[in-house]
């Protein structure tokens, strides 16, 4: 998973994914151009749970999105206070 930003973010975003290839839970920070592996673990409660802690813990938002071992999204979580919402 490669994210195409330039430049970082406002909102730290963490995913949790599934890699079949050695049978982990990998946590990665995809808020810049290159997707940084922060974490890999046995089982996904761990992953998810440091996930949220680096989310929670980061000076600007934060953002988790869980995917299941289908690659689908299960849930997201976001923190901090959100951006000025505007009409759209």
């Amino acid at each position: 998973m490669v994210s195409k930003r330039k430049t970082p973010t406002t909102r730290r975003i963490i995913h949790v994914t599934y890699s079949a290839d050695n049978n982990r839970w990998k946590t990665l920070d995809v808020s810049y151009k290159k997707s940084k592996l922060l974490r890999s673990s046995r089982s996904k409660g761990v992953a998810m749970r440091y996930a949220r802690r680096q989310a929670k813990s980061s000076r600007r938002l934060g953002q988790v999105v869980i995917h299941g071992m289908d690659g689908k999204i299960q849930k997201e979580w976001t923190y901090g206070a959100d951006p000025v919402k505007t009409k759209g």
